[in-house]
């Protein structure tokens, strides 16, 4: 195995182990806490991203920052004015798969902020890392 596959598997295995360790040594509730700490500092950040935009902005400032995180979105408008907003890929898949919390929060993540909208989470494939969302 090369150097760069070597460290590949270990940047996508370490997180893993790391939220496997934390619940063996302190229980699922913290897991649960750093997931939700995660989530608080993601929210702030986006928010200022988004204050003052409209709700079409907003959706697209969380389309490019979730994009530059790694997410690989697509978000498009249906014919019935619902936008489909897809994630291709899922920089935590890994332990997302492990630990489902990680997508309840990006859930809640994406509620907060579209508290005047509907969202709903539609298709989740943690083993693929992908997600979808309307709006």
């Amino acid at each position: 195995m090369s150097n760069k596959m070597a460290t590949a598997r270990e940047q996508t295995t370490r997180p893993k182990e790391l939220m496997e360790n934390v619940e063996e040594l302190f229980g699922e509730s913290h897991v649960a806490i750093l997931f939700e700490r995660r989530m608080k500092r993601i929210q702030q950040k986006y928010r200022e991203q988004m204050a003052g935009q409209s709700f079409e902005e907003r959706l697209d400032t969380l389309a490019k920052l979730q994009d530059a995180d790694g997410y690989m979105v697509k978000l498009e408008q249906k014919a019935d004015g619902v936008y489909s907003f897809i994630e291709t890929n899922c920089p935590i898949a890994r332990v997302a798969s492990e630990f489902p919390q990680a997508c309840q929060c990006e859930w809640s993540l994406f509620a907060s902020l579209f508290n005047d909208a509907q969202v709903d989470r539609t298709n989740v494939s943690q083993k693929e890392g992908r997600a979808a969302a309307t709006f």
